[in-house]
């Protein structure tokens, strides 16, 4: 079968599968009136069947959101059919509904006129798959062939963003000294973190590389930072204060030169500019030095304070804020993630207008800049016991994400 005949016979399937959907919802308002979720549903696949109709007619292509769309039907006849023969198991009826999940969630994607790139659609297609030997793996043991299959479904996923973790990483090294290993040694550690986080990832709602890229960026980073220039304590020291400070100012959307840099950090501005300049070329330290270089892994006591510091944090929270306030602000800071989420986002996820969320949010921060706590906190973090950091900080877990934002804010 050629591509042409190949395309036209997933064109004619696609227009099928939105006709067999929408009779079964003709028989459910025979049944009962639609609610208005439904109703918005039915509209939409009314919309999609004429578009499918002018697909066959133009004899176009049909596109990955829509084949997706005949395999999760396909998928949910199979376990229909399975169900008229035998009552399902919970696992299977989990499953089922999953499938059905999904496939409310793609017509939405389908109408809103969205499409998946090649990367976000080999994610699609493996997770349901990966869905599909979990289910496998409740009744009995895999099969090799079928780990195998698990395994060419997560390569899949690395394959599809490696081209972008390669050219992050030239980019973000090209002003570094590194070594003829590095970049085989990051693409390692990247993978490692990618297969870590990947089940966090929603191909519905962005690409691979806008979900990993934070991620991405971290363990170049750190891997810089480990291996490409150690300094003594000294220069680490006022490299610490040096990122601190680039970091705020990209924080609020200031671009920032080195007198800003040096009113930041009170370093005078010949230090700023010296301390950039090892930033970027220092090559790895003297034996004498290495003792100095701070390790990544937080001790016992850093540990200890972090959780102190996440106890401060909630409890400044549940004392100004009410309940819909907490909700705004979590949402919008976005613990789980590494980065806040924009005011259009949280305004669809919490049904309420941007100027809503815009106004609530600016009353929230006004609150917590005034918050006894908060400013204690602040205090253990700039004062004369500092709250222990990375020599590069990034968000890799809620608890910084939080205690910086805050502090940036009571900064402000």
């Amino acid at each position: 079968m050629d591509h042409t005949t190949q395309e036209l016979t997933n064109a004619k399937k696609y227009l099928m599968n939105l006709n067999q959907e929408l009779k079964e919802y003709e028989v459910i308002e025979k049944q009962r009136p639609f609610t208005d979720e439904e109703q918005c549903h039915v509209l939409q696949l009314q919309d999609l069947f004429i578009q499918a109709a002018e697909i066959i007619q133009a004899n176009s292509d049909i596109t990955n959101a829509q084949l997706h769309y005949i395999h999760l039907k396909e998928e949910e006849r199979s376990f229909r059919k399975l169900q008229e023969s035998r009552t399902l198991s919970d696992k299977e009826r989990e499953y089922l509904n999953g499938i059905r999940e999904e496939i409310y969630k793609l017509i939405r994607f389908i109408a809103e006129k969205r499409e998946f790139g090649e990367a976000q659609y080999q994610f699609v297609k493996g997770f349901r798959r990966l869905n599909y030997y979990k289910l496998i793996q409740s009744v009995r043991r895999l099969t090799k062939k079928e780990e195998w299959e698990i395994d060419a479904i997560k390569t899949s996923f690395w394959e599809s963003i490696v081209a972008y973790v390669s050219s992050e990483y030239k980019a973000i090294t090209s002003k570094y000294i590194t070594y003829n290993d590095s970049r085989a040694d990051v693409l390692q550690s990247v993978a490692a973190k990618v297969f870590e986080i990947y089940e966090k990832y929603d191909p519905y709602r962005s690409t691979p590389t806008t979900f990993f890229v934070t991620r991405i960026r971290e363990e170049i980073t750190a891997y810089i930072r480990s291996y490409s220039q150690n300094l003594t304590q000294y220069d680490a020291k006022n490299v610490s204060l040096v990122r601190s400070a680039v970091a705020y100012y990209e924080s609020i959307g200031a671009d920032c030169d080195e007198y800003m840099i040096s009113n930041r950090t009170g370093l005078s501005l010949k230090i700023v500019k010296s301390t950039l300049y090892y930033a970027s070329n220092s090559r790895r330290a003297t034996i004498d030095d290495a003792y100095t270089v701070r390790s990544n892994t937080p001790t016992p006591e850093e540990e200890c304070l972090r959780s102190e510091h996440q106890e401060i944090i909630n409890r400044a929270i549940r004392q100004v804020l009410d309940d819909e306030e907490i909700a705004i602000f979590y949402t919008k800071v976005n613990p789980e993630d590494s980065k806040p989420l924009p005011y259009s986002t949280v305004a669809k996820m919490l049904h309420m207008t941007q100027h809503e969320v815009k106004q609530k949010y600016n009353t929230i921060i006004a609150k917590l800049n005034n918050s006894s706590e908060l400013i204690y906190l602040n205090y253990l973090s700039t004062g004369k016991k500092p709250v222990p950091k990375e020599t590069l900080h990034f968000q890799d877990d809620a608890v910084d994400i939080m205690e910086d934002q805050l502090l940036s804010v009571i900064e402000e």
